[in-house]
């Protein structure tokens, strides 16, 4: 079976979760292929995407600038390229409303045109399964749509561009999957019909259970760590303002933030205007096992999560279960799909938002309760593996894959 993955950018580093789904679908005899935009050349790389070679099965979108003239001349370029191809489908694309008129429908197209045959096609984001319903409807390739859901798109992007931007979407593509019952709620709102609707969260790989049990782990000081990319929905502002309200109480506490993203610079300089740099540090992005020995070796995974004005919030919260998993203790906001990913027996550890006084109070509550440690790391453990395991969520995706490979493509208006 060949499945073609729809990714924004490929390797993404904060989207190692897709990662683990290509290679185990490569891992279980699956032929693969990867249409994304280039990621950029300083950003780590996954040693899963140099072993398993996945540059050598990724087809990169063309790039067309945004300035006017450029684009033009770009496009003419790729209509020259690749039209002959495909004529009939590069005009018909090329004249398909604003996104045709602006020649990225035929951006997209041109990388699908060189992996012929494809039984499924696997769009990642709701906005990147519209293009390839268009595409499809324009007859770029005849293969049934998955679309998984992950959280600003089924938030920001609908409130942004309408409630009705996956209208086409949900009327022609034949399977859906969502990580969490908060974002399966929004897209049903939108339209989705539930009945091709799955709930498929991110899981964990058992083998990532490891570390030191946290008892025995180096506690002085105590900490803390946040692993998230530096955007507003993640609310590390408030994380650093309740380390600065720690520090005024004399708790000897370590916050280490591993991740990128554009909100970087103001925390940095938030971190001097609180004169946290000693006990607040922020990383960058890191490869992943560096990612994974930090929870290996911290108490409390913070995920200060918020919901911004345009609706946006944490649909799942996937470092709640890589944290659970190696052990740590997790203080998360009560936003979005967060609760489910945090263990019963934690969940007494959720805050209100945007609330760094309450986030303190919890933190210095759940180091002073170190009676209850085994207790949380156990719980956390054993409920990410009856409920996050990631070779059984791999085994319903697949599923679903041959389910859609079976059936064909339904008729599409």
């Amino acid at each position: 079976m060949h499945v073609a993955y729809v990714l924004d950018t490929f390797p993404a580093v904060s989207e190692t979760f897709v990662l683990d789904q290509i290679t185990a679908m490569i891992e279980r005899g699956h032929e693969v292929s990867i249409v994304a935009d280039a990621a950029a050349d300083h950003d780590p790389i996954h040693a899963d995407v140099e072993r398993f070679r996945l540059i050598d099965r990724r087809r990169i979108r063309p790039s067309l600038s945004w300035s006017t003239l450029p684009r033009v001349l770009g496009l003419t370029g790729l209509i020259a390229g690749h039209g002959w191809k495909r004529p009939a489908i590069c005009v018909r694309s090329l004249l398909a409303g604003r996104e045709g008129r602006s020649g990225e429908l035929w951006r997209q197209a041109v990388p699908l045109l060189h992996i012929d045959p494809i039984d499924v096609v696997h769009a990642h984001h709701g906005w990147n399964g519209v293009r390839m319903d268009a595409l499809r409807r324009l007859g770029v390739m005849n293969a049934p749509l998955l679309t998984s859901f992950h959280g600003s798109d089924a938030t920001a992007y609908p409130t942004r561009y309408g409630n009705s931007v996956y209208r086409a979407l949900f009327a022609h593509g034949e399977r859906f999957t969502v990580n969490s019952a908060f974002t399966r709620q929004n897209i049903t709102q939108l339209g989705a019909p539930d009945s091709r609707v799955t709930t498929l969260p991110v899981g964990v790989r058992a083998s990532h259970e490891n570390g030191v049990p946290l008892a025995a782990r180096n506690d002085d000081p105590i900490r803390l760590l946040s692993v998230a990319r530096l955007v507003p929905v993640k609310g590390i502002e408030f994380a650093i303002r309740a380390v600065a309200a720690l520090r005024d109480r004399d708790v000897p506490i370590r916050y280490d933030i591993i991740g990128d993203g554009p909100e970087r610079a103001s925390l940095e300089s938030l971190v001097r205007e609180l004169d946290v740099q000693t006990c607040v540090s922020l990383h960058g992005a890191l490869p992943i096992e560096r990612v994974r020995e930090s929870y290996a070796t911290s108490h409390v995974l913070l995920a200060p999560g918020i919901v911004t004005d345009d609706g946006a919030a944490e649909a799942q919260g996937l470092t709640l279960l890589e944290a659970q998993s190696h052990g740590m203790l997790v203080i998360a906001s009560d936003v979005g799909g967060m609760p489910d990913s945090v263990c019963p027996e934690q969940r007494q550890h959720l805050v209100p938002q945007q609330q760094p006084s309450a986030l303190a109070d919890m933190i210095q509550t759940a180091i002073a309760s170190r009676s209850h440690w085994d207790e949380w790391s156990h719980a956390g453990r054993q409920y990410v593996t009856d409920h996050f395991d990631h070779a059984k969520l791999m085994t319903t995706l697949e599923t679903i894959y041959r389910e859609l490979a079976d059936t064909g493509v339904r008729s599409v208006g």
